[in-house]
């Protein structure tokens, strides 16, 4: 028969790889904001095989830009009929980072800030 003290031993383990995960997690989304240069791995994600799972990329961009894009937009600029690999979340990615990158140039320049460069 098992014991308290396995019981317990066995608690403080599972509590501790929660907190780890969710530290780890945290240390993530911190890298996320602060950070124009990311990486899939920096995302939340475990496997990119949904639109669910692009819509972290899209959220990420309108934190940053303070845009209001949603995934169909930039799914069919990158021409992605269906979101379901890494390749595609990579492209989305891509796109992404070009897109900030354009808006600080812009900002940078003085210049005034359009939609006509998106589409």
């Amino acid at each position: 028969m098992l014991s308290a003290d396995f019981f317990l031993y066995a608690f403080v383990v599972f509590w501790a790889i929660g907190f780890t995960i969710q530290e780890l997690n945290k240390n993530k989304s911190t890298n996320l904001e602060r950070n124009d240069s990311v990486t899939l791995r920096d995302f939340p994600v475990s496997n990119w095989d949904s639109e669910n799972d692009a819509q972290e990329i899209v959220d990420w961009y309108n934190r940053k830009s303070g845009g209001d894009k949603t995934v169909r937009d930039f799914m069919e600029l990158c021409e992605i009929t269906k979101f379901d690999s890494r390749n595609d979340a990579q492209k989305l990615l891509d796109t992404a980072m070009l897109f900030l990158e354009t808006i600080n140039q812009q900002e940078e320049s003085g210049e005034n800030r359009s939609e006509e460069w998106w589409k």
